[in-house]
């Protein structure tokens, strides 16, 4: 499981719904690390972030990219929380 520091125990659906979005169709374009390890998160972020699984393994400003999106993510989705249950 995704060390509770890093994220929260229910980042875990938002990830895989991410994950689902960023995967297509060849193998080197789908997430082939376990749901919940802390490689599947970087993977999903790093494809936020604009690798394209080709070329070489991502950097750290496409990491910082891909993190900072599923933050901004995690926010937009609390914020509409509130709204629909006002």
């Amino acid at each position: 499981m995704v060390d509770v520091r890093v994220l929260q125990p229910d980042d875990q659906p938002l990830l895989e719904a991410l994950c689902r979005k960023l995967e297509d169709k060849t193998e080197r374009q789908k997430n082939p690390h376990p749901k919940g390890s802390l490689a599947y998160v970087a993977w999903v972020c790093a494809r936020l972030g604009g690798w394209t699984g080709y070329y070489g393994k991502p950097g750290p400003i496409v990491m910082l990219e891909g993190w900072l999106e599923v933050q901004a993510t995690k926010r937009a989705l609390a914020l509409l929380s509130n709204v629909h249950s006002v």
